[in-house]
């Protein structure tokens, strides 16, 4: 992933192993973390991003491939399955062009800066 996918997904993507698939909670942990400060796309992807992952390995553990389907018809279904082909799978190849961590960490700062919502802030304007 490159620092131009914005501040959100770089945030996303820094963070998105906190929902590894080891624990059938650890999605919703981390979505909870991400909820106040990314849009509703960004939380659902993060939630969800696991089944999405799986289309790429699941059937190598007997698992379903295909287990994403389940979620077609969510408008933020092919923002979860282009995220999963472009940025999560192929980063799992050592020849994938990616910039060090360090790269992100504006991004990430200006997320989590101010959250757009919460419990003792009114929601931001559209």
């Amino acid at each position: 992933m490159n620092s131009s996918s914005g501040g959100e997904r770089a945030a996303f993507t820094a963070l998105e192993d906190v929902t590894a698939a080891d624990m059938p909670i650890i999605p919703e942990i981390g979505a909870a973390i991400l909820r106040p400060f990314v849009t509703e796309s960004h939380h659902w992807m993060v939630l969800n991003h696991a089944v999405f992952q799986g289309y790429y390995y699941f059937h190598h553990a007997g698992l379903d491939r295909h287990a994403r389907e389940r979620f077609r018809g969510s408008p933020h279904f092919d923002l979860t399955a282009d995220f999963c082909e472009r940025f999560d799978q192929a980063a799992f190849d050592p020849r994938y062009d990616s910039l060090p961590l360090e790269a992100f960490v504006p991004l990430v700062r200006q997320v989590f800066d101010k959250p757009r919502t919460s419990t003792y802030h009114a929601p931001p304007p559209a």
